[in-house]
């Protein structure tokens, strides 16, 4: 469990904290800061999808 710097809430390492929507210092592989399953084959849409959602989140801009 890490806890979030912005809001305080303990949870399990993400790249986006569930309450308040800050970026989390969480050390993750490429599969669970993504949230996608860890299999040979991967839908690369939904990776492109989730790439660009997240990084649409967590872009410094909105955190400076």
């Amino acid at each position: 469990m890490i806890e979030c710097l912005s809001c305080g809430r303990r949870q399990e390492p993400s790249l986006i904290c569930a309450e308040c929507g800050s970026p989390l210092a969480a050390p993750l592989d490429c599969f669970a800061a993504l949230d996608i399953p860890r299999k040979l084959t991967i839908d690369l849409d939904a990776l492109e999808h989730r790439y660009h959602e997240l990084s649409r989140k967590i872009h410094p801009d909105r955190f400076a």
